[in-house]
């Protein structure tokens, strides 16, 4: 039986873990495929988080994938599409030619393209890298204007960054998930009238932490995520 290996390719950290479905589908698809061809899958390699806008040869497993590849004389790579491969159209087509010249194989196991050279595989490699492309840079400029959008929301609602902008994206801040918690941080932060002195960032985190107010693994709050809140 012939052997080959497997490359799987996933954009987002979001999408990787034991209970996401990005990397089974790809290998489902990639075994079906090498089953139906009588290809023995010896090895597969995975870049988790990894845009497909990258090169293929600037990508880690990719580049450890052909090095195994050379080392263990295998020539036949199967992903699940071309869009694993690479989405940038011209980046997509100089890799291609660089592993042709090294005298590997590339196959698509959902069929969307051929990796050869006659007229009809290369112009319909092309059109999908164009179209993959296309939609990568239209997500793109559709989630800015969604984010600036609720920038500006969120600014009139008074959800700020530090920077004082309107917050569209990352972690909640603790104003936005615990607002006792920051009240009273704030309240602790304040001078003495009596003594008119400042209680240090420590002893504010100590505290809180008497109070019951801790990290998520229970311990005190760190002294920048108090000065977060407090400033």
């Amino acid at each position: 039986m012939r052997k080959a290996v497997s490359y799987f390719r996933t954009s987002s950290l979001k999408n990787v873990g034991p209970e996401k479905d990005s990397k089974k589908r790809q290998q489902i698809c990639c075994d079906r495929f090498a089953k139906q061809n009588k290809y023995e899958v010896v090895n597969t390699f995975y870049d988790a988080g990894i845009s497909g806008s990258i090169n293929a040869l600037d990508r880690e497993e990719f580049k450890r994938m052909i090095f195994w590849c050379d080392e263990n004389n295998v020539r036949k790579i199967i992903v699940e599409d071309v869009k694993r491969y690479a989405r940038d159209v011209v980046l997509q087509e100089t890799t291609y030619r660089t592993l042709k010249k090294m005298g590997f194989e590339i196959y698509s196991a959902s069929g969307d393209v051929k990796f050869e050279d006659d007229l009809h595989s290369t112009l319909m490699r092309q059109i999908v890298g164009a179209m993959s492309e296309y939609d990568r840079k239209s997500i793109a400029l559709r989630l800015q204007v969604a984010r600036e959008r609720m920038a500006k929301v969120n600014e009139k609602k008074g959800i700020l960054t530090l920077q004082g902008t309107g917050k569209c994206s990352g972690r909640k801040s603790h104003e936005e998930m615990d607002t006792e918690l920051v009240r009273e941080a704030k309240r602790l932060a304040r001078i003495n009238p009596v003594t008119k002195r400042k209680r240090s960032i420590r002893k504010i985190s100590s505290i809180l932490f008497d109070l019951g107010y801790t990290s998520s693994t229970a311990t005190p709050l760190s002294p920048s995520v108090i000065q977060r809140m407090v400033a």
